[in-house]
């Protein structure tokens, strides 16, 4: 198996390959309960992200290793948030026995689209084609695409003769 994760603020997905590269799940936290403060609200997604990940069901193997989109530091001031966030999640990871490969943006949508520069709507396009899938342009779909995405850039990775 191999995971994918998208971090963002307003819409986290996570995305889980075959070993063979189909998708298996997806999952976009774009509805989240009400939290009392920003604090509260990462670490309910860091818990949830690893649940989900930890509690697939999967009867031939368990992921070893998790791709996380790097940070965009281009996030418009919330830089310092999402870094944060993120930073949660991958302590639940790691404490939960998975390592973390961070990958660039541009790394994944390149291997994906072949552009490293490639936009929402060409990233949706392309996984639609390539897995299958009928995802759309809304919120929770387009991150769920990313999510594919980086999955995929460790799939590619990992079927690369050494």
């Amino acid at each position: 198996m191999i995971v994918g994760i998208d971090y963002s603020l307003t819409s986290p997905a996570v995305a889980i390959l075959g070993s063979d590269g189909p998708v298996l799940f997806t999952k976009a936290f774009n509805h989240q309960p009400v939290h009392p403060s920003h604090t509260h609200r990462t670490i309910w997604l860091a818990k949830e992200i690893t649940a989900s990940i930890l509690n697939f069901p999967c009867p031939h193997s368990r992921p070893s290793t998790v791709f996380v989109e790097d940070y965009a530091f281009t996030a418009n001031g919330k830089i310092t948030s999402i870094a944060e966030g993120c930073g949660l999640l991958k302590a639940y990871l790691v404490s939960n026995g998975l390592d973390i490969t961070p990958v660039s943006i541009s790394s994944w949508k390149k291997v994906l689209t072949g552009n490293g520069r490639a936009d929402k709507p060409l990233i949706t396009q392309v996984v639609n084609e390539k897995f299958g899938l009928q995802l759309t342009g809304k919120r929770g779909d387009q991150d769920i695409a990313d999510a594919i995405g980086v999955a995929y850039w460790g799939f590619v990775r990992a079927n690369q003769p050494s």
